[in-house]
């Protein structure tokens, strides 16, 4: 089995064994809707994605097709970031967001960082991780070059 493929498998099952343990939610605010996803969710997601990727890679693997290993392991680690991101961000939210405007003095508020930048840069790089692993297996695909 080729390196790809069992970092891929392993991922899958690193991230499996830590959604039994995974405890919170990612909040995420946009427009006007609040969006709660639980952390298990999102572990068992990237569980699922590596686990999908893996089986192709091992499939390309066994029908000797080549593909380019430099884009499986940028794939592998672009994808990776996202999951681990998403279930590593804190899961609290600005106080405008709960639609709390008492009167406060403004002086005493601290500013927040607002994590949902972070989560759309991400989630643009899982998306080019996704379009550059479709262009290596369709030029594997094409390619008359094999494995040996």
């Amino acid at each position: 089995m080729k390196a790809p493929t069992f970092a891929h498998f392993l991922v899958s099952i690193a991230l499996i064994i830590c959604s039994f343990f995974a405890t919170g939610a990612l909040d995420i605010t946009t427009h006007d809707t609040y969006w709660v996803i639980a952390t298990r969710h999102i572990l068992l997601f990237g569980a699922f994605v590596f686990l999908l990727f893996g089986l192709i890679t091992w499939a390309l693997h066994h029908f000797k097709r080549k593909s380019s290993s430099f884009l499986v392991w940028v794939h592998f680690i672009l994808t990776l970031l996202f999951p681990v991101f998403l279930a590593l961000t804190p899961s609290h939210s600005t106080s405008e967001s709960f639609g709390d405007y008492g009167v406060s003095d403004e002086a005493e508020q601290i500013p927040s960082f607002d994590w949902n930048i972070l989560i759309i840069v991400f989630g643009i790089l899982f998306v080019i991780a996704q379009l550059l692993f479709v262009i290596n297996v369709g030029r594997a695909l094409i390619s008359k070059q094999k494995l040996r």
